[in-house]
């Protein structure tokens, strides 16, 4: 399959954060989230309790609760990348942050670990959802679902706009 776009766009590409099987993000149960209220996204049932970069930039934003992690990508774009839902109740136990705020990562680099146990003892789906946190932005957003592989597999896929590129 070919994408075609005028030499104004720039196609970027964001990748699999952990291996497991991508959703859509209206599958998530977080109306936040499956609203689109933050911007358009996937959501990763993950097989193994490791997120890692989906892109290359700097980490801008690390919560408190080690369960949030922002990413500017090198071409623009902002990704929050959110560990399980409601994760929040659980005030960080059983994440290990890898990054800190300011740190530069490329595609690939560990962002956290995750005790899948724990988060199901205390009724938290460990699901890993990244959200395009400036999707109004880009165009032609795709996202792929279905078995993946971290920091191998295309998930996303969008144009940045013409006047975006100025």
């Amino acid at each position: 399959m070919s994408i075609f776009y005028t030499h104004n766009e720039k196609n970027s590409v964001i990748f699999a954060p952990s291996c497991g099987n991508v959703l859509p993000i209206d599958d998530v149960p977080d109306a936040v989230f499956s609203s689109g209220a933050l911007g358009e996204g996937f959501a990763l049932i993950p097989e193994v309790g490791e997120v890692l970069s989906p892109c290359s930039g700097k980490i801008t934003f690390v919560s408190d609760l080690l369960n949030n992690y922002y990413i500017k990508s090198d071409d623009g774009y902002e990704l929050l990348i959110r560990i399980g839902i409601g994760s929040e109740k659980m005030l960080g136990d059983g994440i290990r942050p890898y990054v800190e705020k300011g740190q530069q990562v490329v595609i690939g680099t560990p962002l956290c670990g995750f005790d899948k146990a724990l988060f199901h003892q205390n009724n938290v789906p460990p699901l890993v959802s990244v959200i395009l946190l400036n999707s109004d932005e880009y165009s032609s957003i795709t996202v792929f679902e279905g078995s993946c592989h971290a920091a191998k597999t295309e998930v996303m896929t969008f144009l940045s706009s013409p006047n975006k590129l100025t």
